[in-house]
């Protein structure tokens, strides 16, 4: 019983897993022989039949012809009437056989992977890409229902990929936005303190050359920065413009940015592991001037009184400490404050320390954020300089 079952079932997947044209040649040919079969009853029926109608006449079962011209009108309509019978019968199975085979071909092969793909296309036409349409046979039905789930999973991941791409782009336009307000924000300090003292000659040639080179910096951070946003998408494709720096520049360049924020920031430089002090590094200095900015102006909005920036140079790190005497960073805020728009406060994006973490990784060093044991927040970037 075991091997008869067994055999039974691997003729019952065999035929289930037929494709559609050898299936159909099946169907055609069970529903022809069955069809055959029933003739053949039908035509037993008939001639048992025509045996009794002569033998109740003790006709001999001779050539039809023969009876249909001999015989009585009345033996001769029987026999018509048998023979009409077993035409009709003929047509009858002939029909029934062939209702059977659309009927049973379309209801155990074609119905379950219609009705599948019909509902698929409900669920998109309603922008629902929910539904799994598989349907496990190795027939082409089964094929094509494999072909519109990949095609549904596909439509998922250019959707999500879509998603991403107008998220990164929301992420562009904001940081944008955001990396803007700095550079604006110092040259209008510097173009405010020349409108309110150049005309009264309180301001000497030396210092006014020097507001200017500044100025003038702040523009050339500018162009560079939107060029480079034309030609990023995401901030994943975005590298680092290394060059080699004047450390004494990129201090004096930090000093007069601090200058142009309308607070008393403290700024210091030293260096730590290592005896010799470099007078170049190799880094990308728009890229740490965009990272400090953000951090200086994310201390200014917290801070009471005080703000130090300590730039530290230890071995192949640049590493800068942004300190303010603020309330410091809650337990919240100290898991998610780099997560995107994450804000404390309502008027804000939440995309500086985000922006600085993401540019910091880039420049191969990371973004940290802890609270001073004399209160206050301390905000950490370091950046790989070679």
């Amino acid at each position: 019983m075991g091997i008869i079952h067994i055999i039974r079932k691997k003729i019952k997947y065999k035929a289930e897993n037929l494709g559609i044209r050898k299936s159909l040649f099946l169907y055609i040919f069970v529903g022809i022989l069955t069809g055959m079969i029933v003739w053949g009853f039908v035509v037993c029926f008939v001639e048992n039949w025509k045996t009794i109608i002569v033998s109740s006449n003790d006709i001999a079962l001779i050539d039809r012809h023969y009876i249909l011209e001999n015989y009585n009108l009345k033996i001769k309509n029987q026999i018509l009437l048998l023979e009409k019978i077993e035409i009709i019968a003929l047509l009858f199975i002939l029909l029934i056989t062939i209702f059977l085979i659309s009927h049973f071909y379309y209801k155990r092969r074609l119905k379950e992977p219609f009705e599948i793909l019909k509902k698929e296309m409900q669920y998109i036409c309603r922008d629902d890409l929910s539904f799994d349409c598989s349907y496990i046979t190795d027939d082409e039905m089964g094929m094509i229902c494999v072909g519109f789930n990949k095609m549904r999973l596909q439509l998922i991941k250019n959707r999500k990929n879509l998603w991403d791409l107008m998220e990164n782009q929301r992420q562009l336009n904001a940081a944008f936005a955001h990396d803007i307000r700095t550079p604006l924000t110092i040259m209008k300090s510097y173009t405010q303190l020349l409108l309110k003292y150049y005309q009264t000659g309180k301001i000497s040639e030396a210092r006014l050359f020097e507001i200017m080179k500044i100025i003038d910096n702040q523009v050339d951070r500018l162009e560079t920065f939107s060029s480079t946003m034309k030609e990023i998408h995401s901030f994943e494709v975005f590298k680092p413009g290394k060059k080699r720096v004047n450390l004494k520049d990129l201090v004096k360049i930090v000093r007069n940015n601090v200058k142009g924020m309308d607070r008393d920031i403290q700024v210091s430089m030293r260096n730590r592991g290592s005896n010799d002090n470099p007078k170049e590094i190799y880094c990308d200095c728009n890229l740490i001037q965009e990272v400090l900015d953000n951090l200086i102006v994310n201390a200014i909005r917290f801070a009471k009184n005080i703000i130090c920036v300590e730039l530290v140079l230890e071995n192949e790190n640049l590493f800068i400490f942004v300190k303010d005497d603020g309330k410091g960073f809650d337990p919240e805020a100290l898991e998610k404050a780099t997560h995107p728009y994450f804000s404390t406060d309502r008027n804000h994006f939440g995309l500086g320390l985000t922006i600085s973490k993401i540019l910091t990784k880039k420049h191969g060093g990371d973004l940290e954020l802890m609270n001073s044991i004399h209160g206050g927040a301390i905000v950490c970037a370091y950046f790989y300089i070679e």
